[in-house]
Order: C-alpha cells, then sequence, then structure tokens
C-alpha cells in the first residue's frame, strides 16, 4: 500500500496529492475527535492549549475542505518551515560539537546551510510548478523506501531461521513526527485501561540485568518523554538539570548526569513529579554485561561531582525547603550523586541531540554492545516502539514490561 502511494508520486502526481489532500483532512478531523473524546472520558485533563488545539486541527480541515486549491500552498509553507526546524537543530548541533571538540561539526554546518536554502525556497519561492516537482520527489522516494524496508522488516521477523540477533541489525526508522509524540499516546491509553478496569495496576519486579525506563506524562514538556537506563540496581540519568545554565527556553545547557538508587529515584517520580513510567527488562549474556560495565566506567571518567541548590544548603546547615528545580527535588527524595561531564560528548546538553536517549544508546547501543538498533532520529517515543514490539516477540531480549503508576486516592 505504501509503495503503491509512492508509485503514484512518481507516475500520476496529480492523484497522488488528492490522496494526500484526503488523508490530510481525515486523520485533522480524526486527531480532533480522538482528543475531544479523550476529554469527556476523563483521559485527559481538559486544559485551556487542548481545546485550543482542537479547534485549531477542526478550523484547518473545514478551511481545506472550502479552500482546496490552496492545499499544495500549505504542503510547501508547513515542508519549508519543517526544513528551517532542521537547519536550526543542524546549527546548534554544530556549535554543540564545536563546543566540545566532536567530530562532524562540518558537515552539521553543511547539512544547516542547505536545510536552510531548500526551506526558503519552499516558503518564499515563487516557481509553483519547482516546488511542486520537488516535493513529488521526495513524497515518491519516501513511501516507496518505507514500503520496501516494512517489507523486508516483515519478512525477517516472520523468518524462523532468522536469529534475534540479526532481526535486531534491521530496524525500521519511526517518522521522527509520529514518534515524538507517542509517549502522549501510551499515557492516554494507560489512563484509559485504568479508567475503565476500575482498579491501579499492580506492578510485579521481574528479573532482568538491564532495565530501560520510558518516563510519561500527560501535559507539558514532559508529554514528549524522557528515557534512563538502569544497571544492578542504579540507574543513571542525564538532562539539562543546573537551573544556571540553560539557555533557550531551557533546551540547552550544562549537561548533568544523576546516579542513584534505582527504587528511590523511581518513587521520587511517582510520588513528587506524578509521573507514569514503564520499566522494559533485558537479558544480558556474561560478555554484555561486561561490556556494558566498561561503558559506564569509561563514562564516569569524564564527570565532576557537582551539587544542586538543595544538597549545598543541606552541607552548610542553611535550612531549605521547597525548591523548584528539579534537581534539588530530586536530591531531597533520593540524595543522589550529580556530575557534570569535562569533556566530550555530553558535556553540552541539546534536547534534539545530546539528551537522555543518546546517553542511554551510548552505554548499550554501539559497535561492541548492539542490544537496541534503530535507525533514524532516536526520540523516547522510537525506544518506547521499539521496545513494545520486542516485548511481544518471543525470541527477544526483552523478558518485561512493568507498569509503575501512583494509586488514585
Amino acid at each position: 500500500m505504501v509503495c503503491a502511494i509512492g508509485i503514484l508520486f512518481l507516475t500520476n502526481h496529480v492523484t497522488g496529492w488528492r490522496i494526500l489532500y484526503i488523508l490530510t483532512i481525515s486523520y485533522s478531523f480524526y486527531s480532533a475527535f480522538g482528543l475531544a473524546w479523550s476529554i469527556i472520558r476523563g483521559y485527559k485533563s481538559g486544559s485551556k492549549m487542548e481545546y485550543l488545539l482542537i479547534a485549531i486541527q477542526v478550523g484547518f480541515a473545514v478551511y481545506l475542505l472550502l479552500t482546496p486549491d490552496d492545499y499544495l500552498h500549505w504542503v510547501h509553507v508547513f515542508y519549508g518551515w519543517w526544513m528551517l526546524l532542521h537547519a536550526y537543530v543542524y546549527l546548534v548541533t554544530w556549535h554543540v560539537d564545536q563546543r566540545d571538540e566532536l567530530r562532524g561539526a562540518a558537515g552539521m554546518l553543511a547539512s544547516g546551510i542547505i536545510s536552510a536554502l531548500l526551506g526558503i525556497f519552499m516558503i518564499f519561492g515563487r516557481n509553483l510548478n519547482a516546488k511542486t516537482d520537488l516535493l513529488t520527489l521526495f513524497a515518491g522516494i519516501y513511501f516507496i523506501g518505507s514500503g520496501l524496508i516494512s517489507l523486508a522488516y516483515h519478512l525477517l521477523v516472520t523468518n524462523p531461521d532468522v536469529t534475534p540477533e540479526k532481526r535486531r541489525a534491521f530496524s525500521v526508522p519511526m517518522p521522527v513526527f509520529f514518534s515524538i509524540f507517542l509517549p502522549l499516546r501510551a499515557y492516554i491509553s494507560i489512563s484509559k485501561l485504568i479508567k475503565e478496569s476500575g482498579q491501579q495496576l499492580k506492578p510485579e519486579e521481574p528479573d532482568a540485568d538491564l532495565r530501560v525506563y520510558v518516563y510519561l506524562k500527560g501535559e507539558g514538556p514532559e508529554i514528549l518523554g524522557h528515557l534512563d537506563i538502569a544497571y544492578q540496581g542504579t540507574i543513571y540519568s542525564y538532562g539539562c538539570h543546573d537551573p544556571l545554565a540553560r539557555k533557550m527556553f531551557g533546551i540547552y545547557g550544562d549537561g548533568v548526569l544523576m546516579v542513584s538508587e534505582e527504587k528511590a529515584f523511581r518513587n521520587q517520580h511517582l510520588e513528587v513529579e506524578h509521573k507514569t513510567i514503564l520499566s522494559y527488562g533485558i537479558c544480558l549474556t556474561a560478555e554484555e554485561k561486561k561490556q556494558l560495565e566498561q561503558n559506564i566506567a569509561h563514562m564516569m571518567e569524564r564527570t565532576i561531582p557537582w551539587k544542586p541548590k538543595a544538597q549545598i544548603c543541606e552541607e552548610k546547615g542553611i535550612p531549605f525547603e521547597g525548591f523548584h528545580d528539579y534537581a534539588s527535588r530530586v536530591y531531597e527524595y533520593t540524595h543522589c550523586q550529580f556530575y557534570k561531564f569535562t569533556k566530550g560528548q555530553f558535556r553540552t546538553y541539546f534536547v534534539t541531540y545530546t539528551n537522555c536517549v543518546l546517553l542511554a544508546d551510548t552505554l548499550i547501543r554501539n559497535k561492541d554492545l548492539n542490544l537496541i538498533d534503530l535507525s533514524g532520529i532516536v526520540t523516547p517515543g522510537a525506544y518506547l516502539s521499539f521496545l513494545n514490539s520486542e516485548y511481544l516477540n518471543p525470541n527477544s531480549i526483552v523478558v518485561s514490561r512493568t507498569l509503575y503508576q501512583k494509586p488514585q486516592r
């Protein structure tokens, strides 16, 4: 089906764009209805932002229905701004690579310039036919490529002769736009399940060598999810946790690593942060355990201790209570250790690059230890999708899936 749409774009682009036009309107109505239904059923809180989002989606769909000739114009504008967003990400990543003396800075700079030029052309270019032809080519290649990759992956998964290692070496990249919001969809689905069953789900404590934690919340920046890993009772969590070293509305700044006792850290996020947590247990061989321990040791060699406000006040005997910064809240509950990186990767945090997912990736996904194999830009949602599919496969290394949620009183 996906390949057919791609071929249609390359052979009869008028019909291809008509199909995409219908799908865009259908998805806008479907998304608005789904959000409204979640509010009605109590799965979502019903904030002003959510009502505004419903109104925007419905208004956009109605507008397209009334003005079908404007559809291609909005596609050009949307894709143009999307490319400008990519340009911004590439250029900030180039700055991070230069600041932390990492390789690949020149490639990021070139990608940023090309993306910016393409975005400006799509938004402000006057040659409508040239813009449409370029987007048609991109759409055709994308749909055909996605269809072929999905088919190959299906054949690998259903073939009993293919080992789990070979299957993990081939993965289907989820479109970034969809993977970003997958944690929110998971949160809504869990809330729906609990509300309809009328009872809380009681987590078990399965035996697993390594756990990957995905944190979910239904509002605020946390709707995009957060990801940590835990090994032998210790959790490693990374983020932009120094409030005095943040820029760009908190998406850029000094990277901070938290090392905590696993259960205390998990309980803090349930009791204080009010998050829903999914944990995936992974079994390791003796060699994989050894390699993971080496990866952790090499990472810690590049760190120095750092202290949040609550810890500084405690050590100086200064009364403290009610600190609002995240690091202080975690310290008050867990008394965990905090570190900053002295050099190299993770010295600087950037939300779309050196983030919580990349740190987990560095520890458990590399040439020596390839436990999780994903393609494309890896987000918490991409991890969530991969871990779910692996858990449902009986031959997978993912042996458990556990839900933690604070009991409703």
